[in-house]
């Protein structure tokens, strides 16, 4: 059986390839590179629930894709980063890191700008067709956030955000109906030298794990069953060899 994946750039000029992988044969082929706006190369892309719309972290923005197959792979449109007055600014560093598409309704899209001004998480709303309609909130973190990997429980009740620049995990809370967020705790790192870059759920909600990128290791956070703050509990796998 073939299996496609979708791989964007980082750097200019913005593409997305399309590779196939044979699960029988082991190989792995190009199959289509697909041009996209040329200042738009995607450095974080997700699908939506439905497999049918891509959305991208673009440099200075996001967009978004039809997938109509594997090869065939449309541009629909693209929204600047929001947030900070300078974040979309071509004279400043903030570019769009990653990007999450919520899996119920109403299916919100959840973006994180990074490096200056980017204490701001956007989320946008969706069209039926997938696209990405309005940016209906720009939720605010701290002025030196660096927000690198998001993951929301299994219930897409509460959002969790690593922030790499400000060492901290957030939680935020979702609002079943808007799809917007509300602040519910900032958490330190264990160590100040931590940085935590990606955050994952454990499939039964009672766990998260963040990868910290500067303190080398993976540290486990057990879930408090009445807040649903990840509060942590002291086991830390490390991810380099001793010595």
């Amino acid at each position: 059986m073939k299996h496609h994946l979708m791989v964007g750039t980082w750097t200019r000029p913005g593409r997305i390839y399309t590779v196939a992988f044979d699960d029988e044969a082991l190989t792995l082929d190009l199959v289509k590179k697909t041009e996209i706006p040329t200042d738009e190369p995607i450095s974080w892309m997700t699908f939506s629930h439905d497999k049918k719309t891509i959305y991208g972290a673009a440099m200075k923005r996001w967009n978004s894709f039809a997938v109509h197959s594997p090869t065939d792979i449309v541009h629909q449109i693209s929204h600047p980063v929001a947030g900070h007055a300078l974040a979309a600014s071509e004279e400043t560093n903030t570019r769009a890191i990653f990007v999450l598409a919520a899996h119920q309704p109403p299916y919100n899209v959840y973006g994180n700008p990074f490096y200056k001004y980017a204490g701001y998480g956007n989320v946008f709303s969706v069209e039926s067709d997938g696209r990405l309609a309005k940016n209906i909130q720009n939720y605010e973190y701290q002025e030196n956030t660096g927000i690198h990997g998001m993951v929301f429980d299994p219930t897409e009740t509460y959002l969790y955000s690593a922030d790499l620049q400000a060492n901290k995990i957030w939680t935020h809370t979702k609002d079943a109906t808007t799809g917007e967020l509300t602040l519910v705790d900032c958490l330190e790192a264990p160590a100040p030298g931590d940085h935590p870059r990606w955050v994952e759920m454990h499939k039964s909600g009672k766990y998260l794990y963040a990868l910290m990128e500067a303190g080398n290791r993976l540290a486990v956070y057990v879930i408090d069953e009445r807040t649903h703050k990840p509060v942590f509990t002291h086991i830390a796998y490390p991810l380099l060899p001793p010595g």
